[in-house]
């Protein structure tokens, strides 16, 4: 009986194991690597504004097979604004940075250009985002656009840059169940990546979400798109999926 016992309860052990195993396979790593939006747009209208900067690569290139700053910006604020109408659940409820840049320049009394916001000091997570206020001019402009859109939820795409990837390294049972050809053929294929771990990596967004009415800052942090090669649009493609079915789909 205590072996029959003892049985089930290693069956049923597995069985939790295998299911938690799958829901972490559908699980969209954007909901396993950022926190919750807190009471960010429940229900309401928000904005998605432009990308603000894009840094270069260190050889002065830029990533993604584009040619100069201001094409970088467009390309990757093109390519959030397909990414979160491609998420229907939801994509009605964002103005998005077309319809922002449009609604703006027909209200140039209000001297503000949603694609040359004063987001530098922003750059810098804040040490206590609970009693961090947005500052003037920044402040000022948001509070301005918001007000088009009826709204007070605001996200801001402050920055975005490219990072190497480095693969992560094969565990302790990997390596004990290699063969001695197993060993030849992944000494091979650790060399082709040492090879091109310099051309491949991900595109990184610094983002934060702010409750403007209030003048607070709800959400800083980073998210990270799929590892592409340095010149592919896949770059920043993956990145904008990243974005949306974190925020429309939320």
């Amino acid at each position: 009986m205590k072996r029959v016992r003892a049985f089930q309860m290693l069956t049923a052990a597995a069985i939790l194991a295998t299911t938690a195993m799958l829901a972490a396979a559908v699980t969209p790593l954007a909901a396993q690597q950022l926190d919750p939006i807190p009471t960010f747009a429940p229900g309401g209208n928000a904005v998605l504004l432009p990308v603000q900067s894009v840094k270069p690569l260190p050889t002065g290139a830029w990533p993604g097979g584009v040619r100069s700053h201001a094409q970088a910006r467009k390309t990757v604020t093109a390519e959030l604004t397909f990414a979160f109408q491609e998420a229907e659940e939801g994509s009605s409820t964002w103005a998005l940075p077309a319809e922002v840049i449009d609604v703006m320049d027909r209200n140039p009394i209000l001297h503000v250009d949603p694609e040359h916001l004063a987001y530098q000091s922003l750059l810098d997570k804040p040490k206590n985002l609970r009693r961090y206020q947005v500052y003037e001019p920044l402040h000022g402009q948001l509070r301005a656009i918001a007000a088009m859109f009826d709204t007070r939820h605001v996200a801001l795409p402050l920055a975005v840059w490219y990072e190497p990837y480095v693969p992560p390294e094969s565990t302790e049972s990997d390596r004990g169940a290699e063969s001695a050809g197993g060993r030849a053929d992944s000494a091979a294929a650790e060399g082709d990546s040492a090879a091109s771990e310099e051309t491949v990596g991900r595109a990184v967004l610094l983002l934060t979400l702010i409750d403007i009415r209030k003048s607070a800052v709800l959400w800083h942090g980073e998210v990270r798109g799929d590892p592409a090669p340095i010149d592919s649009s896949a770059l920043f493609a993956t990145l904008a999926e990243r974005v949306a079915a974190w925020l429309v789909l939320y």
